[in-house]
């Protein structure tokens, strides 16, 4: 009877703290919206819209398929995340909240789950309504970090989810007791496989750890027994995937694999260097700190280890230090995976946010061994519960508790400002104002011309006729087109050849104001311009494009608008629309130069 009470009181105890944990993430959520700016403009990322895109198209029956009734193409990452995005889109009016709350409640239970292991620790559970030091240090350090939040949140991407099965993934192997555990771990492998495509890498890591920890616990039969499950697990979903993508889209990989990641091994093993050393040295203090914590961690456990190898076998190893192994080698292969992948492009290091939480754990572990080893009857009581007040302890974890705040609450106030990320949940707001006026613009046409884009997921999210995205990832030939993807980092995969192939109808369109009288641009701007020199190789100077391209406003010929669009028309377009009264085109002057002695 005291034991089903002592379980009940844990389990309210769990449900309480994951309540508040929830409310402190939502605080945390709603400043980072507000101190960007977003309030109003919860788009999310351009990227996300993508997702948007795909999700929107499944919900109505139209299957994997960028454009409607067009090619089916894998333009995600992540087909969880689309899958969970398309419920979204069946049951809610308003999917971009719906997915927010669904993030904060992932983010939410990873805090809980960590929270509670390090309770577990420190021997913290025996009073079931107390959180340790060591939990409440985490909860400061992890919770207070822009970057994570906004990434895991209101990015509205497939982060949250990928960190939360990474992070669930890293518990189980620390829980790991018994070859019953076994099973659990194939769930999540299984998850972790339909999530993203570095789960091709991860998943093995997560059982070859699994199984050697049974190992050293038990022996090799249990070990055997135990990897048996999550390998067939593993085989069968890869094996099921990699058939499912050759039948449905034609290809073994998401076609953004293809369109992003150069060929060459070397060029992306510098790049990703150069991502873990910008993330490492130049992103915050936490993360050095962290990874040098890790290191240092690894140094004190590595020498335990050399000390038992020499006096015992290394069955007589304690869990503590086996699960600190565990710690160690999931953070660097955390670390090390996105060297292969050649890093991102995205600013506050994306991929690395993902195991955040994780890097802090290396943290708090390393003061947790630290105390242990010195003292290791006073940690103990000391650690158990909040009620013992010891002043030294006390100190100790408030300098923990403290510093984070203080170090990033420079990144919070000023936020909108420091934030590397802000433009790209502008660039989805903007496209979606595009899109809008496009679909409006174009409603009077019997079909909406195809427009070629770089920003591919705002403006399609809003636009309803056919887009080409110039960039490939939702383009299979545009993706699986010729070149070294060398440049900007995931947006190098535009072919000339391929786009005067497939030719659309306007490319890289704005939106403008008939204010200006007479429409003037300025063709040495347009041919500098970021999008011509970075992303398209100069696809403006080109003579091919000069001879069938114009550049243009159309609007509707009407003195009640106030809007129109400008871009390059085609001229098979252009003859078009200029039979149609509906619509006034203006052909533009050059912009006269300014005046020079």
């Amino acid at each position: 009877m005291a034991a089903v009470k002592m379980r009940s009181s844990r389990m309210l105890w769990l449900m309480v703290r994951f309540i508040i944990i929830c409310l402190l993430c939502s605080v945390f959520t709603w400043f980072g919206i507000e101190r960007m700016g977003l309030k109003g403009l919860l788009y999310g990322t351009d990227d996300a819209n993508i997702f948007f895109v795909y999700a929107k198209n499944l919900s109505q029956g139209h299957g994997f398929v960028y454009n409607i009734g067009a090619e089916k193409v894998e333009g995600f990452t992540s087909l969880l995340w689309v899958l969970i995005a398309s419920v979204a889109f069946s049951i809610s009016s308003n999917p971009e909240c719906f997915l927010l709350i669904v993030n904060v409640c992932l983010l939410s239970f990873v805090l809980t789950v960590l929270t509670v292991y390090l309770d577990e620790e420190v021997k913290a559970v025996n009073k079931p309504y107390s959180i340790s030091y060591a939990s409440l240090a985490f909860l400061s350090i992890t919770i207070t970090s822009p970057r994570y939040i906004a990434w895991t949140t209101f990015t509205l991407m497939d982060v949250g989810i990928w960190s939360a099965l990474l992070v669930v993934l890293t518990v189980l192997l620390l829980r790991i007791r018994s070859v019953q555990q076994a099973i659990p771990l194939s769930v999540f492998v299984f998850l972790l496989l339909l999530t993203r495509p570095e789960a091709i890498l991860w998943s093995p890591i997560f059982i070859i750890l699994g199984g050697m920890k049974v190992l050293i616990l038990h022996n090799r039969k249990e070990a055997f027994r135990f990897v048996r499950i999550p390998l067939i697990t593993y085989c069968a979903t890869v094996t099921s995937l990699t058939i499912f993508r050759l039948y449905y889209f034609g290809y073994p990989l998401p076609n953004t694999y293809y369109a992003k990641v150069s060929p060459n091994v070397f060029y992306n093993i510098v790049q990703g260097v150069s991502y873990f050393i910008n993330y490492a040295l130049l992103s915050n203090a936490w993360a050095s700190l962290a990874i040098l914590c890790s290191g240092t961690l690894a140094v004190f456990i590595g020498l335990d280890l050399w000390n038992t190898y020499r006096s015992a076998s290394m069955s007589s190893l304690s869990i503590k230090t086996l699960n600190s192994c565990i710690i160690i080698l999931v953070t660097w292969s955390g670390l090390f995976i996105p060297v292969i992948n050649g890093g991102d492009h995205f600013g506050s290091s994306r991929f690395y946010q993902v195991i955040h939480p994780i890097l802090v754990l290396n943290i708090i572990c390393l003061i947790m061994y630290l105390v242990e080893q010195s003292d290791h009857e006073r940690s103990s009581r000391y650690f158990s519960s909040f009620s013992h007040r010891s002043a030294r302890l006390l100190l100790l974890w408030s300098i923990v508790l403290l510093f984070p705040l203080m170090s990033q609450n420079v990144l919070w106030l000023h936020l909108k400002d420091s934030s590397d990320i802000l433009i790209d949940f502008e660039i989805a707001a903007e496209g979606r104002k595009l899109g809008k006026v496009m679909t409006e613009l174009f409603a009077e046409l019997p079909e909406y011309p195809r427009v070629g884009v770089v920003n591919a997921g705002g403006e399609k999210v809003a636009y309803k006729g056919p887009m080409f995205d110039l960039l490939g990832l939702n383009n299979t030939a545009m993706g699986h087109s010729q070149g070294d993807r060398k440049g900007i980092k995931n947006h190098a995969a535009f072919d000339k050849n391929v786009f005067f192939a497939f030719p659309p109808e306007i490319v890289a369109p704005t939106i403008d104001s008939l204010e200006q009288h007479p429409f003037q641009y300025d063709s040495m701007k347009l041919s500098q311009s970021w999008n011509n020199q970075k992303f398209l190789k100069g696809l403006y100077d080109d003579s091919r494009f000069k001879q069938i391209y114009q550049f243009v406003r159309i609007s509707i010929d009407s003195s009640n608008t106030h809007q129109a669009i400008t871009g390059f028309c085609h001229q098979n377009f252009l003859s078009y629309i200029l039979r149609n009264r509906y619509y006034r085109v203006e052909f533009a002057e050059r912009a006269p130069l300014p005046y020079q002695r």
